[in-house]
């Protein structure tokens, strides 16, 4: 032994270290160098307790088969670290330490395992020659530090987890967002949505005072807002508020919706202001001009003196303005109205025609457009015009009318002296007409018999303008009657197939250009009505089918019949009817405008009369049209209850 080392080893200092050995704090196991064994030869207690073992079980024994792998550990190459480390320590003489490590420990009398991690050193004692006599295991359990730091690590994932899941959804999130830091309020964080309401980008923003980028709101009182956040702990909201910012070098008013809100540190104090906005400019510009509209609305019913309603329909109120109550005849400004109310003023013999109008809007057309009369409280008479639209809820139920009331008590007196004028006047010209005819059939008869073919020709072609007038008066008088509610009608059993061809043939003679087709009238149709008129509609329906049909040489009628009706349809292939007038085509004094018309022509008075006639004989008449593809009008009547 070297100088200054124990010289003599006595039992009793034996005893001692064999004592300290077995009896110290630390964990001590002693190995044989026998690769690949690897013999416990000896063990402090405090090895013993660290790994739940006793003594005389594991002296003698393995290392490795006293401590295996724990085989539910997938892929643990623990022992054979060891085994390496300990050979190592064999061929270097060296002593080797093994960083925290997990090497599970058996349970004792069971097949199952605790986990351990252990830091370890391996220590060789050397014998005189300089080799390895013992290798002495000295491992620390460090469980509950690895346990603590791989709490701390899970605990540091989760936060940062949280932090990156936050940080996406607040920059994704579709409103505005920005967090400003301290008294200068530094921007720390801002999303796409408040740098475009700002005009910047985020390396403009980011890190640097809002109000040194923002120059032009530093006036706006926005900094006093966030100083009172900051230093008072309580958020703001501002409504719709105007906020002056310089985009692509202009300068325009944004209005937005925000929220400020203190930002809090864990230990409770006030680091900055989270503010939350969205750009609302677009609803506020609209708003104001929805405004501006509503306004000169109102001025310009002001000013029409028109009556404006809007019915509740399942409450059955309606609300109206004073140009209503003051249309109605009372004297109170009545601004609330059920339908009881409304029924009151209105004309007895209207009533029906009234709620048939109302019903058929709310539950078929979603349109109401009806004239009818009310009775005033001083019982004076009075014409009414009301038009409305239905609004429907995502069940398709009505659920609010909005309209408007005219008084046209005024035009409807204009027209009855109007309709007077045009009676007087056709029948002061039937007269003349009727004989200028008859004098015109004479002299054709008479240049025909001298041979004057082209006399003849003229006065023939003079005759058919005679026929053309005589309809044309016939139609005004027929107007009159039928506003004076006074169109005659003669009932009686006819064959409609035999009325359909001699009208084609007569409106056939008067045409050169357009073949008129009958489809599949074979068998007889009888039909109980006016005969008379009902060949008026079918004359006006072909005659207007050949006008309005130029560059065409067809007309086509179809005649169907169901179980109760026929259905004739009368189809041409002309310039069709504009899509925004076809809701007007049976009215009074209608006529359609169109490039594709000569000056001053249209419809006239033929199709309001033959609707007329077609409704009073208890049928339905409609039409069909696609501009630049013709026209069809269909009208339907009751077959006669003998067939």
């Amino acid at each position: 032994m070297k100088e200054g080392s124990i010289q003599t080893v006595n039992d009793q200092t034996v005893l001692d270290y064999k004592l300290i050995f077995e009896k110290g704090a630390a964990l001590y196991a002693i190995l044989k160098p026998d690769p690949p064994v690897f013999t416990i030869i000896a063990a402090s207690e405090a090895f013993l307790e660290a790994t739940g073992t006793v003594l005389p079980e594991i002296v003698g024994k393995s290392f490795f088969d006293t401590f295996p792998d724990n085989p539910n550990v997938y892929g643990s190459k623990n022992e054979k670290s060891m085994r390496r480390v300990l050979e190592k320590v064999i061929i270097s003489k060296k002593a080797h330490h093994i960083s925290p490590v997990r090497y599970d420990i058996v349970v004792k009398d069971s097949e199952e395992f605790v986990s351990r991690y252990w830091t370890v050193c391996n220590t060789p004692i050397l014998n005189k020659e300089g080799e390895v006599e013992y290798i002495i295991n000295s491992p620390t359990d460090v469980t509950d530090v690895i346990k603590i730091a791989q709490e701390e690590r899970l605990a540091h994932d989760a936060v940062e987890s949280q932090r990156s899941q936050l940080y996406s959804l607040f920059m994704q999130a579709p409103v505005a967002i920005g967090i400003f830091k301290g008294p200068d309020y530094i921007v720390e964080l801002v999303n796409p949505p408040l740098c475009k309401l700002y005009g910047k980008t985020e390396d403009e923003l980011f890190g640097q005072p809002i109000f040194d980028v923002l120059t032009e709101i530093s006036d706006s009182g926005i900094e006093q807002i966030l100083d009172s956040v900051l230093y008072t702990g309580k958020p703001y909201v501002g409504v719709e508020v105007p906020i002056p910012l310089i985009k692509d070098g202009k300068r325009e008013i944004v209005y937005c919706n925000f929220v400020y809100e203190p930002l809090y540190e864990p230990d409770g104090s006030i680091s900055g202001v989270i503010a939350v906005a969205t750009d609302v400019t677009e609803q506020v510009y609209n708003r104001l001009q929805l405004e501006e509209s509503e306004n000169r609305l109102n001025m310009a019913l002001e000013a029409s003196t028109l009556g404006v309603w809007d019915l509740d329909v399942k409450a059955d109120l309606m609300s109206t303005n004073q140009h209503h109550a003051q249309i109605f005849g009372s004297s109170d400004d009545i601004t609330v109205w059920s339908s009881k109310m409304i029924y009151q003023y209105i004309f007895p013999e209207d009533k029906s025609a009234f709620q048939h109008a109302i019903d058929k809007a709310l539950f078929k057309t979603g349109k109401l457009n009806i004239q009818f009369r009310i009775v005033w409280p001083d019982k004076s008479i009075h014409w009414i015009h009301s038009i409305g639209t239905v609004y429907y809820n995502e069940k398709n139920e009505p659920v609010r009318m909005l309209g408007t009331v005219q008084d046209i008590s005024e035009r409807k007196e204009q027209e009855r002296h109007k309709d007077e004028f045009i009676s007087t006047v056709s029948h002061e010209l039937k007269t003349p007409v009727t004989s200028l005819k008859a004098f015109c059939q004479v002299l054709q008869r008479k240049f025909d018999n001298a041979g004057n073919q082209l006399a003849a020709e003229m006065l023939s072609k003079m005759d058919n303008q005679i026929n053309r007038l005589n309809l044309v008066i016939h139609d005004l008088l027929d107007v009159t009657r039928i506003e004076g509610n006074k169109l005659q009608f003669r009932h009686s059993l006819f064959s409609f197939d035999k009325l359909l061809k001699e009208i084609a043939e007569q409106v056939q003679r008067t045409s050169d250009t357009h073949l008129i087709d009958i489809d599949h009238v074979d068998s007889v149709i009888n039909l109980y009505g006016d005969e008379e008129r009902i060949g008026q509609v079918l004359t006006n329906l072909l005659t207007n089918a050949v006008k309005y049909s130029p560059g065409k040489d067809r007309v086509l009628v179809t005649v169907t019949t169901g179980t109760n009706e026929l259905t004739c349809i009368v189809r041409d292939f002309g310039i069709g009817i504009p899509v925004d007038k076809q809701e007007l085509i049976f009215e009074r004094f209608f006529r359609v405008q169109s490039e594709n018309m000569a000056a001053g022509s249209g419809l006239g008075l033929g199709l309001y009369i033959s609707a007329e006639i077609i409704k009073r004989q208890n049928g339905k008449i409609w039409m069909e049209s696609k501009p630049g593809d013709g026209s069809a009008f269909y009208f339907s009547l009751p077959l006669a209850k003998q067939q």
